[in-house]
Formats: C-alpha cells, sequence, structure tokens
C-alpha cells in the first residue's frame, strides 16, 4: 500500500507559500555522500534567516530531469514546522491548513503537496516550481522567513546502496560468521538450532523485503510517486535477514530469529530517497507507537547523510519525537571514514548508532568514528537474504555500516522480547553493558565495544583469518593451536592446510584432503578447558569440494573426546558430494562432552589428486557455568 498524501483540492497549483525541506536525495549508509561534494551551486539569498536551517544544502534540494542538470525546470523541494499556537491565536482554531490557504496565488511559482506531518511535528512537504524555467527560489524563501506563522525549513538531499556480491545459495541452513561471531548460537533464541523466534516487531525503513524465509506482516511504499514494495536493490532484504531471518532450515538464520518484519519502503530502486520520504515513515511509525504504548518497537536506518553540521534536520526531529514516545532506533553510523558527528541521522544521542568491523576483529576503515558512535558489529562480508520471489532463500554478501546495523536492531529485538517495556535508555543501557571490547584498531575516542548476545560465559573461536594453525579471535584462549596428524605439511600447504581459495566465502578457511588411496587419515585436532561449563555448544559452517566424491569406506568424520583424546566420538559424518554454493551450518551440543581437556578432530581422506577436499570455517565454542 501507499502512504496517504494531502489532498490536492488544498494546494492551487500557484501555492507558493509551503515551506522547503528539500529534495537532496537521502542515501543508504553503504555509500553516504558527503555535504561538501555538490554538483552546482545555488544562490542562497543574501538576508540570513534565522529560520532557515541547513541553508548549505539548498544546492541539493534542486531535482532536474538529467544528472548533469541541463534539462528540466528544477523543482524545489521543502518541508516545514508551524507554531501552532500562532495559527489558534490568528484563526481562534487549530486549523493547519489555514497557513497554506492564504498564501495569495502566485503566477511565477507552482506548488504540489507532497506530506503532511502531525505527530513528529506540525508541518508540511511540498515541491515548489519557478515556471519561469531559472530555478531561482528567494522570493519563495523571502515569503517563509517573513512568516510568523513557519517555525523553521530547510532542505532535503540523497544516499547510495551498497555493491552486493551475488552467490548461489545451498541447501540447508547456514549460521553466517557474523551471528555466532556475536553470541548468537548461545543467544535468547540460540540462533542455527531450527527452533525459536522473537515476538517483537522490527521496522525496516529500506529499499523494501522480499524473501520467503522472513516473518514479514506489513509493507508499504511511503515514496508519494510508486506503489511497489518490493525489494528490487536488495539492500532492505539483506538488512532484514541479518536481524530476523526465520531459524528453520533454509537460508540464513537472522540475531532476531522470526522477528516481526515492517516492510517500510523508503529508498527507490537505485537506493535513493528524499529525507521528507523518511519523515513520513517515521510518523507513520509513531502514530502506532502513540495508539499502543505499551507495543515495543525497533526501527532499522540503514541510511543518513553527511550534512556538515552537528545542528539537527527535519528528520533528527522526527526521530526524536518518535523515540521520546518510546521508540528504539537503530542506526548506521555511514560509510565515509569520517566522524560521525555531522551525518544525520548516525548524530543524535536519541538513537543507538553502530560501527563495522571486519572477522579479525579489527575496526572497518570504511566506517565513520567518533563519541556518536555507540557500538561496534560485524560488517565486512556478510552474508544474508537477497531478494528473491521464486520461493527459495537465495543469499548475497554486502559490506557496510548498514550490515553492522543490522546485528544490533536484532540484538535489541532479543532484549525487548524479554523487557517489552523498556525505555530506548534501557535498551542502550543494556546493550552497551552486555557488549564485549575486543575490536582493535578504532580512532581515538571511538568505542572498541561490539554488540554481544550470547548467553554463555566464554567464547574459543578461529575464523581462520591467518596463513596459521595458532588462530584464536574469540574471547577465551585454547590449550594448543591446531596439531595435523597423518603427512604433515604445514599451515600454509600440503594436505591439511589454512587456505584463501575461492572455496572459502570470508577468505580464508581450514582446508583438508586426505590420502589418494584412502590408506591414511589426515586432519588436525584442537582442545579447549570446559570443566566449569555447564552448558557447551560447538558450530562451524562447511562445504566440500569433490568431483568424484569420498570413498564410502572411509569417509569424512567430526569427532570430539572428552578425555584428552583417549576415546572418541563422531559427531558427523560428511556425506559424499559436491557443494556448488555457499557454506552449510553445523551446530552440537556438546554440553555431556564438557571437561578440563576436552578435544574436536577433523579428518578426511580425498578421491583423487586435486579433489575431495573439506573446508571448514568460523570454528566456535560457547559455554557458560
Amino acid at each position: 500500500m501507499s502512504t496517504p498524501r494531502m489532498s490536492h483540492n488544498l494546494f492551487k497549483l500557484a501555492l507558493i507559500a509551503v515551506f522547503f525541506l528539500g529534495t537532496a536525495v537521502f542515501q543508504g549508509c553503504d555509500s553516504m555522500m558527503s555535504s561538501n561534494e555538490t554538483e552546482q551551486e545555488i544562490a542562497v539569498p543574501a538576508t540570513q534567516y534565522d529560520k532557515f536551517r541547513h541553508a548549505h544544502l539548498l544546492d541539493r534540494a534542486i531535482k532536474y530531469d538529467d544528472t548533469a542538470k541541463k534539462t528540466g525546470d528544477g523543482t524545489l523541494g521543502i518541508v516545514f514546522a508551524i507554531d501552532p499556537q500562532k495559527v489558534l491565536d490568528r484563526y481562534k482554531v487549530l486549523d493547519r491548513y489555514k497557513v497554506l490557504d492564504r498564501y495569495k496565488v502566485l503566477d511565477r511559482y507552482k506548488v504540489l503537496d507532497r506530506y503532511e506531518y502531525e505527530n513528529v511535528f506540525n508541518g508540511f512537504a511540498i515541491t515548489v516550481d519557478d515556471a519561469l524555467g531559472l530555478a531561482e527560489y528567494n522570493e519563495f524563501l523571502d515569503m517563509l522567513a517573513n512568516d510568523d506563522e513557519i517555525l523553521w525549513f530547510e532542505p532535503d538531499f540523497n544516499m547510495d546502496m551498497p555493491t552486493s556480491n551475488p552467490f548461489a545459495g545451498s541447501s540447508g541452513q547456514q549460521i553466517p560468521w557474523s551471528v555466532a561471531a556475536i553470541g548468537g548460537t548461545t543467544s535468547l533464541t540460540r540462533s542455527g538450532d531450527n527452533g525459536g523466534s522473537v515476538d517483537v516487531d522490527l521496522y525496516i525503513l529500506d529499499s523494501g523485503v522480499t524473501n520467503p524465509d522472513l516473518n514479514i506482516v506489513e509493507s508499504i511504499d511511503f515514496r508519494d510517486y510508486a506503489n511497489n514494495s518490493a525489494d528490487v536493490n536488495g539492500h532492505g532484504t539483506h538488512i532484514a535477514g541479518i536481524a530476523a531471518a526465520v531459524d528453520d532450515q533454509d537460508g540464513v538464520v537472522g540475531i532476531a530469529p522470526g522477528a516481526r518484519i515492517h516492510n517500510y519502503k523508503v529508498l527507490n530502486d537505485e537506493g535513493g530517497t528524499d529525507v521528507s520520504v523518511a519523515i513520513a515513515a517515521v510518523e507513520h511509525i509513531l502514530t502506532k507507537k502513540l495508539a499502543e504504548p505499551s507495543t515495543p518497537m525497533v526501527v532499522n536506518m540503514s541510511l543518513g547523510e553527511d550534512i556538515g553540521m552537528t545542528s539537527y534536520t527535519a528528520l533528527d526531529e522526527a526521530v526524536k519525537a518518535a523515540s521520546d514516545a518510546g521508540v528504539i532506533f537503530v542506526v548506521a553510523a555511514g560509510n565515509q571514514g569520517i566522524n560521525a558527528e555531522t551525518v544525520t541521522p548516525a548524530h543524535m544521542e536519541e538513537v543507538i548508532t553502530v560501527g563495522s568491523y571486519h572477522a579479525a576483529g579489527i575496526f572497518s576503515p570504511f566506517s565513520n568514528y567518533g563519541v556518536h558512535v555507540d557500538l561496534l558489529a560485524p560488517g565486512e562480508g556478510i552474508v544474508s537474504l537477497a531478494p528473491d520471489a521464486d520461493g527459495t532463500s537465495a543469499h548475497v554478501q554486502m559490506t557496510g555500516t548498514s550490515m553492522a546495523t543490522a546485528h544490533v536492531s536484532g540484538a535489541a529485538a532479543l532484549y525487548l522480547a524479554k523487557r517489552p517495556e523498556a525505555t530506548p535508555a534501557e535498551v542502550r543501557d543494556f546493550l552497551l553493558g552486555k557488549a564485549k571490547s575486543f575490536v582493535v584498531g578504532a580512532p581515538t575516542g571511538t568505542t572498541s565495544q561490539s554488540v554481544w548476545v550470547g548467553e554463555a560465559d566464554a567464547t574459543f573461536r578461529d575464523g581462520f583469518n591467518a596463513i596459521s594453525f595458532a588462530g584464536s579471535d574469540g574471547l577465551w584462549d585454547w590449550k594448543f593451536d591446531w596439531k595435523e596428524f597423518g603427512e604433515s605439511n604445514g599451515p600454509s600447504k600440503g594436505k591439511v592446510r589454512v587456505s584463501d581459495s575461492s572455496q572459502c566465502p570470508t577468505g580464508m578457511c581450514l582446508r583438508i584432503g586426505g590420502e589418494y588411496e584412502g590408506s591414511k587419515n589426515r586432519g588436525v585436532y584442537r582442545a579447549v578447558n570446559l570443566s566449569s561449563a555447564s552448558e557447551a555448544y560447538l558450530s562451524f559452517n562447511w562445504r566440500r569440494h569433490s568431483d568424484e566424491g569420498y570413498y564410502a569406506s572411509k569417509p569424512a568424520i567430526l569427532e570430539i573426546s572428552r578425555n584428552g583424546g583417549s576415546t572418541w566420538s563422531t559427531l558427523v559424518t560428511f556425506p559424499n558430494g559436491r557443494d556448488g554454493g555457499d557454506m552449510n551450518a553445523a551446530y552440537f551440543d556438546i554440553t555431556s562432552y564438557a571437561s578440563a581437556d576436552t578435544r574436536i578432530r577433523l579428518s578426511t581422506n580425498k578421491a583423487g589428486e586435486g579433489e575431495g577436499y573439506l573446508y571448514f570455517d568460523d570454528f566456535q565454542i560457547d559455554w557458560k557455568d
């Protein structure tokens, strides 16, 4: 459905009066444009208007028919707020349209209505056309500035989406490395155990959401020029999948599996939008919150813009009003590698602003930074859902603070499932208190804390981020490095190695191949101390690569020992064959094997030279006392 708009009979074609909250286009956080990257200078009136906010963005609020700005008249987008008390004093009744009706129709300007705002602030969004084709609006701006019933007015701008790298999905469900890395496998719903869902509403303000692996309960297209909430771009579906993909046996699994997704499309298919469109969505959310104040709501805004100033915009005013009413906003810091203090809405105190880090726990160089960044989350090479209308759950990999933000939105939803009455401040305090400080390389003054949703007390993890058997990027140290058995060639060559093969979606992973005729086992093993664990869980991703398959007489296996390797139990026998897609997920409850010397062993043989390999990644053991 499309969002309601103002009645056209209230706007004469030449109704010059309304205010400008600009047509500058607002963009998704995976490629926000800096405010000083302007393409054309538009003259700002010499008079300095106290209520003309963000006048430096005026040139970015002019729309032309082509990107070279050579055709078309150049229409001006405007958003303004009115003073209800002055309207009441003048007309003895609070009729907001009186402010618009009393403007005289001018021959030069045509005014078209776009949106009416009532709850986020009292105001309107319009477009203004200079009938002379000169795109000169000084006279119009003078009228706004001199109208004592208008509180403020300002321009409206644009954002882009990230470049995605699609790859074919495999059968079965995948636990993305990023979900496991922040404790998702031991969270409230234990992402990846094919069960559990989160009873919370999650609003995705993005390019649309389209995938059967999501619990979509509402879809609205807020663009005033379209009525199609489907996701063509892919950004919105990817975000929703990270936050809340259903925990079944297909697709991927999200941080808050099965949370109710409200698909609020505000971005066009190229990833841009006007700020007034985003404000319209926030207006709708606030209206719902006021009608149902006890219903928890989480809003994911993986979009934003560098405006070059720290002062609030109209969008910030709208978000603040909704936050004050109890709506939780999680916002991307942005990808310009700058201080987030000038990025709207990331610079707001009322939102949870999220930066990005790599699988190795290193702060992403593209991520915006500074004191306004509240939390960090995985944002590089993130696997999630792609739009798919044929009943399958395709996967795609994307990078950006947009992806990081979705992890924190899922974390907020998990907390609200337990504490639905929590305020935005309480949600933020909880997430900050639970966060783990392990990210390195963040600029001075920027947090090193990663969001954490696990209920485990500690984590053993190896994401194989270096050509070494000594990897350890969890919160606890393994007893010793990976040790080989069978023919030993070292970590960088041979049948058992850490590989940077194209078979590793995250860049590097463990590759194991057995001896040619299958007369020997080859593999690796490693040990952990789980002596105090009351619960323990093992998760990892894996895939096969073999043209001929494995010998059935000696299949590839994963084993576990609770007595230092004296006896072994088989956890899984990997099937023969070849995987053509991304990695498969594996998840095991290993509580019964917890001891002071719990060991994990992987072994396989290969069916022919250069074939028959198994690839493993993101080995993780989570445990709690």
